[in-house]
């Protein structure tokens, strides 16, 4: 029975007993996926959902709710919990990513086609050089330093020191369990590597922001702020470990600015496995005689993260028997650009040297770490445990399918199976591949009207179904756009944010006999060029 909006409000009934029924797990699975569509602001989406079945659990949270029905009555239970301690990384992500979408838009108007193409960055920054002084200067500025700093936000997230802390104790189970380890952590600065045995060091560890931060109304220094205490005694924590002559990890450091010999002696002494934990600058990458290692962590995600994963991977499987593989762990932030290093390559068909029945579940898997809080003295706890315990290790969570895909064309298979009933005009796509696998193309001018180019020549192109697309899609880039009309019949654009939205469902018959009209109108307008 359907019912409006309204109909389902008004027949709503809140249940406070319930039946003793086994529920689908799927089906709970997809009402959370459902609650994570909920508008949230700036889409920083700080919530987590923790599905709970396990009957002495659940029993627990029934007391923690004073025992009333509805809590000792459930079978399952999901709890909804705010992190709040995320907010402000995410924001200051998001504040930079606005304003690049805004200055690129600018930056388009001044200079139109001489950004399309190539490097952008190049171009812009080829474009200072040459431009004396033009009125399109300022902006080029405030561009690359609006992608520099929302860079060094993810590139000094605090999650990537706890992930890293992670991996350490996963090898230092599997240690215990009788596995020798050897592990290299690999940064794109030294001052990277340095922060690890500096804790306060120098540079941007010593500075780590200037900004101001609101801390329970008031606006504070950063260094005076939790957050900052707590990224302090992450680093104080790790070097005090490194430093106990307990502890599993025997640990060196290289960077093409350590001094010699003891470079070359901590080299040596990796290789001799008297140490086994390496910190190290990108140098060890680049063709350096580096005796090979069980593990690589790579903490810095870049552009050319292709070529240090190739050179890490023939680095770390120097020392392996043929049958045994090493790892390679990525860190990288899930929902910013770190996740580019998943969408420019296919690491399925990159990968060397594995059996392609294994890749799936053996090289391309998906791990995150345990979730973790900032207490009220500023320290660091996750259930209970401290991160710097050996419980506190990743988890698995899923495979290849898990991860961010490969931008490239989908299959028409593919494109078939994707379905947008109930999206409506501006929503975004289900999968943003899809625009690469454009069948027409209609470009939308500032106004709304829709042109069609037949050999370089552009006609008026008059379709209903996507005439109130066109006016969104002007209105909403406020610029020229172009719609995308798939294959499946479904018409796509690009938002001004760049996410992949839909327009309407297409007849693509219809389309081509206007796209076939519009070729005879071609051929009648050659036809005043005969002599």
């Amino acid at each position: 029975m359907l019912k409006t909006v309204s109909e389902a409000i008004e027949y709503r009934r809140s249940v406070r007993k319930y039946l003793e029924v086994e529920l689908d797990v799927e089906k709970v699975k997809d009402c959370i996926r459902n609650a994570t569509l909920a508008p949230n602001s700036s889409n920083m989406q700080l919530w987590e959902f923790y599905h709970i079945t396990d009957k002495e659990t659940l029993k627990k949270l029934s007391k923690a709710c004073f025992d009333q029905n509805a809590a000792k009555t459930a079978v399952n239970m999901v709890v909804f919990v705010a992190r709040r301690d995320k907010w402000r990384e995410r924001a200051k992500y998001n504040r930079f990513s606005d304003e690049i979408s805004r200055l690129n838009r600018e930056l388009e108007q001044i200079y139109g086609p001489q950004l399309e193409g190539g490097n952008l960055i190049a171009r812009l920054q080829s474009i200072l050089k040459s431009d004396g002084g033009g009125r399109g200067n300022a902006i080029i500025s405030q561009f690359l330093r609006a992608i520099r700093e929302r860079k060094n936000i993810i590139k000094d997230a605090t999650n990537r020191t706890v992930a890293s802390i992670a991996i350490l104790n996963y090898n230092k189970k599997r240690v215990n369990e009788g596995r020798e380890l050897t592990t290299i952590l690999f940064h794109e600065q030294i001052d990277e590597t340095m922060k690890w045995f500096e804790g306060r060091g120098q540079g941007k560890m010593k500075k780590l922001d200037d900004l101001k931060i609101v801390e329970n109304g008031e606006k504070v220094h950063t260094e005076d702020s939790k957050i900052y205490r707590a990224k302090l005694l992450i680093y104080d924590r790790v070097r005090a470990q490194l430093n106990d002559e307990n502890n599993w990890i025997r640990y060196g450091m290289y960077h093409s600015n350590f001094p010699n010999p003891w470079g070359r002696w901590m080299i040596d002494w990796f290789g001799d496995e008297k140490l086994n934990t390496m910190w190290s600058a990108k140098a060890l990458a680049q063709g350096f005689d580096m005796p090979g290692a069980d593990v690589g962590i790579i903490r810095s995600s870049t552009s050319n993260v292709r070529q240090r994963i190739q050179t890490i991977g023939r680095l770390i499987r120097k020392k392996k028997d043929d049958d045994i593989i090493s790892e390679i762990w990525i860190i990288y932030v899930s929902d910013t650009t770190d996740e580019r290093i998943f969408t420019k390559h296919d690491w399925h068909q990159e990968l060397p040297d594995i059996p392609v029945e294994k890749q799936e579940d053996e090289v391309q898997t998906k791990w995150k770490i345990p979730e973790w809080e900032i207490n009220e003295e500023a320290g660091i706890e996750s259930d209970g445990q401290d991160i710097f315990q050996g419980s506190f290790i990743p988890f698995f969570d899923g495979g290849f399918e898990s991860l961010p895909q490969p931008d490239r064309e989908l299959t028409d298979e593919e494109l078939e199976s994707i379905d947008v009933e109930g999206l409506e005009c501006g929503e975004e796509y289900p999968d943003s591949r899809a625009i690469k696998s454009s069948s027409y193309i209609i470009r939308v001018s500032e106004s709304g009207d829709m042109t069609h180019i037949d050999n370089g020549a552009p006609f008026d192109f008059d379709y209903e179904p996507l005439k109130y697309g066109s006016n969104w899609l002007s209105k909403n880039r406020k610029k020229r756009g172009i719609i995308h009309v798939l294959s499946n019949g479904h018409a796509v654009a690009r938002s001004v944010s760049g996410t992949v939205v839909f327009i309407s469902e297409v007849n693509l018959d219809e389309i081509q006999r206007l796209i076939d009209d519009i070729d005879d109108s071609f051929d009648e307008f050659m036809k005043g060029f005969k002599s």
